[in-house]
């Protein structure tokens, strides 16, 4: 199991806490999924595959869906965020939504189970 606290020492409080109710709320989105690392960063995963990642940077937060066709069917809902292939930053005044996070992990799970 990781601790988001012990693996961002260094993470501003506000955006650990930002970051860790994602992660509960993924959690509770997919409670089959078990904590873990995946690229080096938390992630949820399922049957040993990651499932969501997020990380903690000085600029901003990131969520890794870790499939760049999850970033291109969500793509018309990331207005506002910025994003490549791999990933949606985040900052603590625009927040990624819980529909969001919600919606990466069905697409994942799909993908995950084809």
């Amino acid at each position: 199991m990781i601790s988001l606290e012990d693996y961002y020492k260094s993470a501003d409080k506000k955006d650990l806490k930002i970051v860790f109710e994602l992660w509960e709320y993924a959690k509770s989105v997919e409670p089959r999924a078990s904590e873990g690392l995946s690229y080096g960063l938390p992630a949820l995963k399922l049957n040993g595959r990651p499932l969501i990642g997020f990380s903690i940077s000085k600029q901003h937060m990131s969520v890794y869906p870790f499939s760049p066709k999850i970033i291109t069917a969500l793509s018309p809902d990331l207005t506002g965020y910025e994003y490549s292939k791999g990933v949606i930053r985040f900052t603590r005044d625009n927040v990624i939504t819980k529909d969001i996070i919600e919606a990466m992990i069905a697409l994942r799970v799909d993908e995950l189970h084809a």
